[in-house]
Order: structure tokens, then sequence, then C-alpha cells
């Protein structure tokens, strides 16, 4: 007997909303937003790294390679929300229109519901 949680996807993927459908895609998409938010992280350590040896190398102010770091990580970090917010939006319109009966917007409680699943129907009542 399938779970709630089961359920609730099964709204999505079976396109009785066109929300439910974009969760049901965004829900994959999780573990990619997951690493591309970790990127900034993963790239403060090698920019670190990398400043260390080159300021033990080159005589170059502490200051300069501060605000160098500042400033790429500053970058990095805003392209990076960037993509997480089109991704998220495209994929949930996307997603919507095309796996959603009436497309984003459409209301779960006047959806029918599939035949014989009686915890995917409690579900759309609620």
């Amino acid at each position: 007997m399938p779970s709630d949680d089961h359920a609730i996807a099964r709204v999505g993927f079976e396109g009785l909303d066109g929300v439910g459908g974009a969760n049901y895609l965004l829900i994959h998409f999780d573990l990619l937003l997951l690493v591309l938010h970790g990127l900034p992280i993963f790239a403060v350590l090698v920019i670190r790294v990398v400043v260390v040896v080159f300021v033990l190398v080159l005589p170059v102010s502490v200051l300069v390679v501060g605000v160098l770091i500042v400033l790429v990580v500053g970058i990095l970090d805003l392209l990076v929300v960037t993509v997480l917010v089109a991704i998220t939006a495209v994929g949930g319109t996307v997603a919507g229109r095309a796996v959603g009966e009436g497309g984003v917007g459409t209301d779960v409680r006047q959806a029918e519901p599939v035949v014989g699943d009686e915890n995917l129907e409690a579900v759309i009542r609620h």
C-alpha cells in the first residue's frame, strides 16, 4: 500500500495539478541544486589554497589578496544563485504546463482522482 508521500508525488507525476507537476520535477533537481549551491564553498577553499601559495611565492599585500577573495567568491555566489533561480523558475513553469492538466495554478481540489487509489483521493480532498 503506497504511503501518503508516494501519493503526493503521484499527484504531480500524473498531472493532476500544475503546481504538483512542477514540485515533482523539482524534487529531482534537489541533488543538483545542492551541488551547485556548494560550489561557492568549494571555490573558497580552492582560492584560499591558491592565495596561500601565491602569498608565499610573491610579496603581495594580504589586504589586496583578501579583497580579491571577497570579490571572486561574491561573483561566484551571485552566478550560482542566478542559475538556481533560473532552473527553479523555468523547471517549475515547464513542468506545470507540460505535466499539469490546466498548467500552473490548477486547483488540486477540482482535479479528478485516479480510479482505485484511495490514498491519492484522500490527498486531493485535503
